[in-house]
């Protein structure tokens, strides 16, 4: 939060098991409405890849996410 994709060098992602757990880590206090994108990694224009993360590994997409890679989308409550 608070960072753009220049600052990052990517854009964090996670597998639908692992959406929780970043939620409450990093977003539970947002106080504003949050959106869940499903991404078709083969539609991404921008390379991604899986990388260790601490025990574990998450997605990175490493430049824009092209609208024609998000295929559904919907509020995210938790």
């Amino acid at each position: 939060r608070g960072r753009t994709l220049e600052q990052e060098g990517f854009i964090h992602a996670s597998r639908r098991e692992q959406v929780a757990g970043v939620w409450k880590a990093f977003y539970a206090d947002a106080g504003e409405p949050l959106v869940l994108l499903t991404i078709d990694t083969d539609r991404l224009t921008s390379p991604w890849q899986v990388d260790p993360v601490g025990d574990e590994t998450f997605p990175h997409v490493y430049g824009p996410i092209n609208v024609s890679a998000v295929v559904h989308t919907e509020p995210l409550t938790l």
